[in-house]
């Protein structure tokens, strides 16, 4: 099978390590933007798929793009005749956005339960579920006896953004009763593992009650993870066995028990390591993505499922324009038809909203505007 992915192709994204690992068991060709790594076909975020479906590096059997933030979407995605697939998180965060655009692929693949039921709820019949994985060769860290400085580790975004309220209030708690290192966000990729190498106890805390890609990291590290209780968790995980599970509220009463009870935890965060290294790297995951390609074959073949191109067409068409505010201004404001007096009095101020947008982006560090022409 010959796959065409497209990507964000930043060293330590999920797409990067599903492309890692795919390229060892599959003809992988990568095109996108260029982001820390070269992709095979690098191109700029604008330019179009369809001359590379059938050039030099085609044709291909299908198309799978990484979600990632920025993305990359191709302007003319709607229209290539390829089975496309998307391989997305971060419904928690972004559902309605997210659900809008999933409406491009032939099959949606999400990392949990919850996540393909909200798909499913927006009209989006067909999802397939591979939870989050971990680069072993990342993250890996053979056990050792060794100093562990912090009682307790937290790596993760810690600001005033209303969506980490939670999390805030839980590292107070969390701060209150015990030692509490927090490493919000200076450390990245295998940086984070050696952190977790410094703590005697990993914490983790979900947004919004997803299971996140912290669950995989800690274990793999094979450092005792104390994790929320969240919905699909028992699917990648048995609590006591291979991690502590919390609730809001016997969160302190779990912490302390593994503050009281070190060898346990330390025998747990062994198991824990060796049932991620065989169930949950992205080396499986790879090779679990191309049986599920293998299955939709027959979907992808029978013509009469496929989507209507003047759907695709008017899904891509309101991704590009009225997914950021100011592309959508100026594109109304281009495309305003009326001349009275009131009409260009609508137009300009159009013109004066997008300029405002603008300097307000340009001052406050803030993205309104991605697309670039038509």
């Amino acid at each position: 099978m010959k796959i065409l992915v497209g990507l964000w192709n930043g060293p330590t994204m999920v797409g990067a390590f599903y492309v890692k690992y795919l390229k060892r068991v599959a003809e992988v060709v990568t095109i996108g933007p260029e982001v820390g790594e070269t992709s095979d076909i690098p191109v700029d975020v604008r330019d179009p798929i369809g001359p590379h479906l059938n050039g030099k590096n085609g044709p291909f059997d299908v198309y799978i793009q990484f979600y990632s933030k920025p993305d990359y979407f191709p302007p003319d995605l709607y229209k290539a005749d390829i089975p496309k697939v998307w391989v997305v998180y971060d419904l928690h965060l972004h559902a309605y956005e997210l659900g809008r655009t999933a409406f491009l692929f032939d099959l949606i693949i999400v990392t949990d339960e919850p996540s393909k039921q909200v798909l499913i709820k927006m009209g989006i019949p067909h999802v397939r579920i591979l939870p989050f994985a971990v680069d072993h060769e990342f993250f890996h860290r053979p056990w050792e006896e060794r100093s562990r400085p912090h009682q307790v580790g937290f790596s993760g975004s810690v600001t005033n953004h209303p969506q980490l309220v939670g999390r805030k209030r839980l590292l107070e708690r969390v701060s209150s009763h015990h030692q509490l290192q927090v490493e919000n966000r200076s450390k990245t990729g295998s940086e984070v593992a050696d952190f977790y190498q410094e703590c005697k106890i990993v914490l983790n805390q979900a947004v919004h009650h997803d299971l996140n890609m912290r669950v995989m990291e800690t274990l793999v590290a094979g450092r005792p993870l104390l994790t929320p209780e969240v919905p699909a968790l028992n699917d990648v995980l048995e609590d006591q066995t291979h991690a502590i599970v919390y609730t809001e509220e016997n969160l302190l009463e779990r912490l302390q028990w593994m503050v009281d009870h070190p060898e346990e935890c330390e025998e747990m965060a062994k198991r824990g390591q060796a049932h991620a290294l065989t169930k949950h790297t992205y080396e499986v995951r790879a090779k679990e993505l191309l049986d599920i390609l293998e299955d939709e074959k027959f979907y992808w073949e029978n013509p009469s499922i496929r989507k209507h191109a003047d759907h695709l067409r008017t899904t891509q068409f309101l991704y590009h324009w009225f997914r950021y505010p100011g592309d959508a201004l100026d594109w109304l404001a281009k495309h305003w038809a009326y001349h009275t007096f009131p009409g260009k009095m609508m137009k300009s101020f159009l013109v004066l909203a997008s300029c405002t947008l603008k300097i307000t982006g340009a001052l406050w560090n803030r993205q309104y505007f991605q697309s670039k022409d038509d």
